[in-house]
């Protein structure tokens, strides 16, 4: 496992991230409205939701192609916490029998 690439692409979706938020609180028609997505975007990180929700309401109050764009970030940070993920190995909390 390279730790340096594991930290590069986590860089690289925190700051993907940060401007996709940006654009959309600029976009959103109130500071009320974004906490409305910031919830929804919790839910939906704590697995309660599905991402489309999220979508919907991005596509609703700022059109398709920002929602769109949310849609690519969040396959874009999937990937890479699949691949940091695949590259750190099995996990085992037991001790090998001798």
């Amino acid at each position: 496992m390279n730790s340096n690439n594991n930290e590069e692409g986590m860089d690289s979706c925190k700051e993907r991230g940060l401007v996709l938020f940006k654009k959309i609180q600029e976009r959103l028609s109130s500071g009320e409205a974004y906490l409305e997505f910031l919830e929804l975007v919790h839910l939906h990180s704590s697995e309660e939701i599905e991402l489309e929700p999220v979508l919907d309401f991005v596509r609703q109050s700022c059109g398709t192609g920002l929602a769109d764009e949310l849609r690519d970030f969040a396959e874009f940070c999937q990937t890479k916490l699949n691949k940091d993920t695949e590259e750190e190995g099995p996990k085992h909390d037991s001790v090998p029998k001798s």
